[in-house]
């Protein structure tokens, strides 16, 4: 799983690299194997040290990285398919896009679902641009698409929930494929993610 993490990163970066400069990348992505852990430079809503482990898939804005842990890379491959785990990977360099360019952290639960649809977005715009570079299988990827925002969503009535439900999160994403980075810059026009 370690060589198709790094399979999913050579996939994304060409995208990325079109747009961005090279420091605006997250300083690293790292793959967390089962039985590893460790504590991240994050909080959780608790207060304490966040830990990662192999269950993560979450980026932590103090170190600037993204934290893969093996088995929820191997569940997304294996329940949603082979593109769910990249569109996962492109929603969390979003989040460090979001950090690069000063967009404010969230605050509240509802901030916190504006910021996650916003990385949404993102991953909208890079599936949109995997698209034109030919690297998007039909209708396979669309399944695995569809699977993982599924997975990922918020219940609709869920009063805590710090994320889209499958509705707001599948219109974030379709807004980012229709309007690119610059549609995706209008969920914070003070802070532009677009060059």
């Amino acid at each position: 799983m370690q060589n198709y993490l790094g399979h999913l990163i050579y996939l994304i970066w060409p995208d990325f690299n079109s747009i961005y400069p090279a420091e605006a990348w997250p300083a690293y992505i790292f793959y967390v194997a089962n039985g590893i852990s460790g504590p991240m430079g994050c909080t959780t809503a608790a207060g304490t040290q966040a830990p990662y482990d192999s269950a993560s898939y979450a980026y932590c804005p103090p170190d600037r990285s993204v934290y893969i842990g093996q088995d929820t890379l191997f569940q997304y491959y294996q329940e949603l398919g082979d593109a769910a785990p990249a569109i996962g990977l492109a929603h969390e360099i979003g989040h460090h896009i979001q950090t690069y360019y000063g967009v404010p952290a969230p605050t509240t639960t509802g901030e916190s679902w504006w910021h996650e649809n916003q990385a949404d977005c993102f991953a909208g715009w890079w599936f949109r641009s995997a698209e034109a570079r030919g690297i998007v299988e039909y209708p396979d990827d669309i399944g695995d698409l569809n699977g993982l925002l599924a997975a990922i969503a918020s219940a609709e009535g869920d009063i805590y929930r710090d994320h889209g439900d499958i509705h707001e999160r599948s219109d974030a994403f379709n807004y980012g494929y229709n309007y690119g980075l610059r549609g995706c810059a209008q969920y914070y026009p003070n802070t532009p993610i677009a060059i």
